[in-house]
């Protein structure tokens, strides 16, 4: 993500500042990634869950492209766009995750899971 970099270089926060400032992404994503889903799939079920954090991922990234400029507003812009991001993350992971292994035949579950996290960090390291 180029959030810090956006925040630093073209926004004008110190290096110190930009790496507080995407801090809460962090802390809301692990917070939400150890609670939310495992609750929400198992009340819901995986669809709900990967549409539910694709939209939060949609809104956090649209609201970025959009909202995001060197004058915009740390509580204004910048912390509920990173919010709702750092809360679509797990629910998409785990979304996608659970629904690749459970598609796949019991004895095929862990090269299922292994070839999606491959392809997931491929994709990642080639955008």
């Amino acid at each position: 993500m180029l959030l810090s970099p956006m925040l630093h270089e073209v926004m004008g926060y110190s290096a110190i500042a930009a790496g507080f400032a995407v801090l809460p992404i962090a802390m809301v994503n692990m917070e939400t990634a150890r609670t939310v889903p495992p609750w929400a799939v198992g009340r819901f079920g995986t669809r709900l869950v990967l549409a539910a954090g694709m939209g939060l991922l949609g809104f956090g990234l649209t609201g970025y492209a959009l909202f995001l400029h060197p004058g915009a507003g740390f509580l204004t812009v910048v912390l509920p766009f990173s919010i709702a991001f750092a809360m679509g993350l797990p629910a998409v992971f785990v979304g996608s995750t659970a629904s690749a292994v459970r598609a796949a035949p019991a004895d095929q579950q862990g090269a299922a899971s292994g070839l999606l996290n491959t392809a997931q960090r491929v994709g990642v390291a080639s955008a």
